[in-house]
């Protein structure tokens, strides 16, 4: 009898975790329509969910709707069977723009309208790629050029003269990849339907970065590569820095103030390289200052308020890539600690200045980002980290090049 009784509870907790809808958060949750116990992945345990809510033994999950048609039925359960076969016609997800878009599939033709999404389609599926905007290969060459894909078809440039149109649907593209800011703007220049999605990986933060790897992955078919990605890739840095960094009183942590482009122009931690030095050990000086933020979320501030917060650590973003040589980087540090009152900043005096190339925060290489800023701001804590392998391991394993040039300056 008691062995009946443990195996009946222990079928009975089985079943529970089979079924159950999983409690994850953003990046955790595979945000496409046929997921309907909201976990990282669609699987058999999505088609038994599907069918105890049709059934009225389980409450209807907002992603439950496989065939979006709004209604449970037993369409759902073979739309479902067709996914984790990978045998679906169509495909509806929900993009980072929170717009709801059906994709017919298989996707084998993608036009990169945007920066950002550019580097994730290179890792996930290169030869998938018919066209790239102009902006992509005049800002990320050196990645385009390694990669082979100088000679991928133009589309123009949006944000920056305009995309061609008419080309991109000569293209006969099954998607095109655009980030949330231009996606209103493409979607209204092309047939109504047409599949345009937004995913930005644009220093969106990790759980954003996820959860677009793992959507875009399932889209051109590579949703294993895109799970290394994510596990040993994003998850495996990110979570040594929040481990190391989440018991730290806020008396060790540093103060920092991130430079854009422009001299006192800086980021809060909720946007761009802001976010991705987030939490890496130190607190942004910016944070709560009350300064009005501009429409990407930077702030201009006041050159003597800075001088009164006195950062223990300054970090400025520069546009360098392969040109960039160790005179050159020298050269600008100096000139960036060469103005009225710097000499006094305890950054500049204990030599904590450091320059940063902006692609290090860019689509997963973020984390390469939020490495350096992680070995700056704690030295100590991350004594084994050495964020110049970690970025040449990227290269190599995700887009089977060689690093070269010179990224960060001085080095950690």
């Amino acid at each position: 009898m008691k062995t009946k009784i443990i195996m009946l509870i222990g079928i009975a907790l089985c079943t529970m975790l089979l079924v159950s809808p999983a409690l994850a958060s953003d990046a955790d949750t595979l945000w496409i329509y046929g997921n309907a116990n909201e976990d990282d992945a669609i699987d058999m345990r999505d088609l038994t969910y599907v069918k105890l809510i049709f059934f009225g033994k389980k409450p209807e999950t907002e992603l439950a709707d496989a065939k979006y048609d709004g209604k449970i039925n037993p369409l759902d359960f073979i739309q479902i069977k067709l996914i984790i076969v990978g045998k679906e016609k169509e495909l509806t997800i929900v993009d980072t723009a929170d717009r709801t878009v059906t994709i017919e599939m298989p996707v084998e033709r993608v036009v990169v309208a945007r920066m950002g999404p550019h580097e994730p389609m290179i890792i996930l599926a290169k030869d998938k790629i018919v066209g790239l905007s102009d902006g992509i290969k005049q800002y990320r060459k050196d990645i385009i050029e390694k990669t082979g894909l100088m000679d991928t078809p133009s589309v123009g440039y949006v944000g920056g003269g305009g995309l061609d149109y008419e080309k991109i649907l000569a293209l006969e593209p099954d998607l095109v990849l655009v980030t949330v800011h231009w996606v209103d703007e493409v979607s209204s220049n092309l047939p109504e339907g047409f599949p345009v999605v937004a995913l930005d990986f644009d220093r969106a933060g990790t759980e954003k970065m996820i959860r677009e790897f793992r959507i875009l992955g399932v889209l051109v078919g590579e949703e294993e590569k895109a799970d290394e990605v994510v596990s040993n890739w994003i998850q495996k840095y990110d979570g040594m820095i929040l481990e190391r960094t989440e018991g730290l009183k806020p008396e060790k942590k540093k103060t920092y103030y991130i430079e854009t482009y422009a001299d006192y122009v800086t980021y809060g931690s909720d946007a761009y390289d802001g976010k991705a030095a987030a939490e890496c050990g130190g607190r942004n000086i910016v944070d709560g200052a009350g300064f009005p933020a501009g429409s990407y979320g930077e702030f201009e501030i006041d050159p003597e308020w800075l001088l009164e917060q006195d950062p223990d650590v300054i970090f400025r973003r520069v546009y360098a890539g392969f040109e960039w040589t160790t005179e050159d980087a020298e050269r600008r540090r100096n000139e960036v600690i060469d103005r009225p009152g710097w000499e006094k900043l305890s950054a500049v005096k204990e030599g904590r200045v450091y320059l940063y190339d902006d692609r290090l925060c860019f689509s997963p290489r973020y984390i390469v980002g939020r490495c350096y800023f992680a070995k700056w701001l704690q030295p100590d804590l991350f004594d084994d980290l050495d964020p110049e392998s970690i970025h040449a391991e990227y290269w190599n394993e995700f887009l089977g090049i060689d690093l070269e040039g010179v990224w960060a300056y001085p080095p950690p």
